[in-house]
């Protein structure tokens, strides 16, 4: 029988509803937990750990840190490793595990719910017991495990804050639909959990991984807006004395922005990259890529030496700027860095 690790930290899932407000009650998730899932051992061998416990909003790249390192020591002992873990910043986790856990040969699958376990229309069970079982399957990859779809989690995004059908991958197929069955996708069709070698990943080598070191406080975004003067919000922290910042510019269409008067983009991108800094070009479309050479204005984005951000969805655009800038030392490192697509996230 395959043994899954589970790991808590935190979120709706585990939660209690008293008078219509949320709060934690460690003894009644654990009750309710032993009673809607007394099936889970026929599943797997389950072993728990709480790790933290945090609404997802209140969690750092510190927290990322430690699920990680809680994550790494596991992975030895155990066949995968489910995550519960709040729906409002799963994304970013989930992408910034692909980045930093991406020699691993086991699953690695963050779960939910937008529902507590203890209410009863709940949509906990289902996802907990779909994460467990997949989990079971030899795929070598962050994952989110979400009602009945399995996402690559570098490719996911949350869509909606009521609906059960709370994610979305816009720009990658699903890995895997559950019905009656598992219908798995792409690569992984016909796998079976009773493989013993992992799904070979065909994106990706895992003899390199980014460290445990991310740069949130380097980053700034700026989305487009007719009339915004980006000469008028440029940063006092972006010194040329400091270190290196990223801009993500959330642009329009294929990453079309102003180029004309007062609300030109360009003389505000030739003052950052003049300073040595970070420029990333992304849309705020949410399906298919930035394609600068499209249009006049991409071009002359293009020319001064942005870096794309193609179809990558807002989580994962995040997570790896606040990696490559501290994996890097120079605006050409960063940009082929940050451009090579990595686990799948392009």
């Amino acid at each position: 029988m395959k043994h899954i690790h589970l790991i808590q930290t935190g979120g709706t899932i585990a939660m209690d509803v008293k008078d219509g407000e949320m709060f934690w009650d460690d003894e009644r998730f654990k009750a309710s937990f032993d009673r809607a899932f007394p099936e889970l051992e026929d599943i797997a061998h389950i072993t728990h750990e709480s790790l933290f416990r945090e609404d997802s909003s209140d969690l750092h790249p510190t927290n990322w840190i430690a699920l990680a390192h809680a994550i790494r020591s596991a992975a030895g002992t155990c066949d995968g490793v489910v995550v519960l873990h709040g729906t409002d910043t799963m994304a970013f986790t989930a992408s910034a595990l692909s980045y930093t856990l991406s020699d691993l040969s086991i699953p690695i699958i963050l779960t939910g719910s937008q529902v507590p376990l203890s209410v009863l229309r709940s949509d906990a069970r289902r996802n907990l017991m779909n994460a467990v079982e997949l989990a079971t399957y030899p795929i070598a990859e962050v994952m989110i495990a979400f009602n009945d779809c399995l996402y690559r989690g570098n490719r996911t995004t949350k869509l909606s804050i009521n609906e059960f059908n709370a994610f979305s991958s816009p720009n990658e197929a699903l890995l895997a639909k559950i019905g009656m069955s598992i219908q798995f996708q792409q690569e992984y069709k016909g796998l079976r959990n009773s493989q013993k070698e992992p799904a070979k990943r065909p994106f990706q080598d895992p003899s390199t991984r980014f460290g445990l070191n991310f740069s949130p406080e380097s980053l700034s975004i700026f989305p487009l807006f007719p009339g915004w003067k980006p000469q008028l919000n440029l940063p006092q922290e972006l010194d040329p004395m400091n270190t290196k910042q990223v801009v993500i510019l959330e642009a329009y269409g294929s990453g079309n922005v102003p180029t004309k008067g007062p609300t030109s983009v360009l003389p505000f991108v030739e003052q950052l990259r003049a300073q040595g800094n970070h420029v990333i070009v992304r849309s705020q479309a949410l399906y298919d890529t930035v394609q600068l050479s499209a249009y006049e204005s991409g071009r002359q984005l293009e020319a001064l030496g942005v870096v794309s951000a193609g179809d990558m969805t807002y989580e994962s655009t995040i997570t790896k700027a606040m990696l490559c800038v501290a994996h890097t030392s120079s605006q050409e490192e960063f940009k082929s860095l940050f451009e090579t697509p990595y686990c799948g996230d392009r």
